[in-house]
């Protein structure tokens, strides 16, 4: 598959490697998948490749069906939709970079901070909230930007959990992604150390022995994955989980909400059921973040109640994620929950159940 390597914080990589495993041409997918559309929408499908450059793997595009509304092909293939412009969305919908004290470090919670580690993801997905960062050449975190962040974080002992984030950490050369993970758990405030990526979903024959030994050093190292739709959870993806949980990983899914992806009960469900067979817990099912170029996949929040509500008293509490929406300009993820009529009365609290059958819970209450 080629050399990957890095040198003062950027990425090489040989042609071999991008030739053999990653695509990264929106008409080498038409090629490959025989899709033969209108020149209007080529002309616009390349602009918007130009604007936001597509990339992808073979083993992920490998799960699409041949047409342009495949859920797969919708995720990664560039769409004439992204190049119209909404006053709702913007670059940084989270507002990432005003909450960053020190370049790579964001720390928008108490208790809590993202560092991202690398801009790299061998799959873009278009609804990315950070594509902001595909205009860059790609970069690895540096050591003096690491030295940046291990002072902040030992001046701010409040933060007791570092997520690693970006790009996708587990592109990272293990033994870098290692030097990272022992250098921030080495500081005595840090107690929990989480992981957010993607490889195991796209590039799941990539998750190797060497990794899961990484990963078995810091244990529990705690990793989310996204998984948004069924069709994605194949025999490689089982294999990869399967290996970082050996290692004493413990995963969890966050779901991205899109419209003509898996905006449906049915969808979610069979997703959700195929997670906790692999012994992946579905953490979070997020409505899309207001980034630039997705309007097309928001759906109304209206619709994740709704599939909350669906699952709720008729699926297994553990594979029930919370549906949540990560406010805009970094003001914190806050859950959605369905309406179930909640009352304060004299007697107790009232309310309705899954079955819309109401219920009374006494309290506080004189004994008798």
């Amino acid at each position: 598959m080629g050399s990957l390597s890095y040198q003062n914080g950027h990425i090489h990589h040989n042609k071999a490697y991008t030739g053999n495993f990653l695509i990264e041409d929106p008409d080498q997918v038409l090629d490959t998948m025989g899709i033969s559309p209108p020149p209007q929408y080529l002309e616009k499908m390349r602009e918007a490749h130009n604007l936001y450059p597509m990339r992808t793997t073979k083993h992920f595009l490998a799960l699409a069906e041949r047409r342009l509304d495949d859920p797969i092909m919708l995720q990664v293939l560039p769409n004439p939709e992204e190049l119209k412009e909404y006053p709702h969305l913007i670059d940084d919908p989270l507002g990432e970079e005003n909450h960053s004290p020190v370049p790579k470090l964001i720390h928008r919670y108490p208790d809590r901070a993202v560092l991202l580690v690398t801009s790299r993801c061998l799959t873009r997905c278009r609804h990315c909230n950070r594509k902001r960062l595909w205009r860059e050449k790609e970069w690895i975190i540096t050591k003096q930007e690491l030295r940046e962040v291990e002072e902040y974080l030992r001046k701010t002992p409040q933060i007791r959990e570092v997520i690693l984030s970006g790009g996708d950490p587990l592109t990272l050369p293990p033994s870098w992604l290692e030097e990272i993970m022992g250098r921030v758990s080495y500081i005595p405030s840090i107690k929990v150390l989480r992981l957010g990526a993607r490889l195991p979903v796209v590039a799941p024959q990539l998750v190797t022995e060497e990794m899961a030994t990484v990963v078995e050093k810091f244990r529990p190292l705690w990793i989310n994955l996204q998984f948004n739709h069924p069709r994605e959870i194949t025999e490689e993806s089982r294999r990869a989980c399967s290996l970082l949980q050996k290692a004493g990983a413990i995963l969890g899914n966050q779901t991205v909400l899109l419209k003509g992806i898996n905006d449906s009960s049915q969808c979610i469900k069979e997703l959700c059921y195929l997670l906790i067979e692999m012994g992946v817990r579905p953490y979070y099912l997020f409505q899309c973040d207001l980034v630039k170029g997705v309007e097309h996949f928001i759906t109304p929040v209206s619709t994740g109640i709704e599939i909350i509500r669906s699952m709720i008293g008729y699926v297994s509490g553990i594979a029930i994620p919370t549906f949540a929406i990560d406010s805009p300009k970094g003001k914190g993820k806050i859950p959605i929950l369905p309406n179930y009529n909640l009352q304060f009365e004299k007697e107790g609290v009232k309310y309705q159940n899954y079955k819309g059958e109401w219920c009374l819970y006494p309290e506080a209450l004189t004994p008798s």
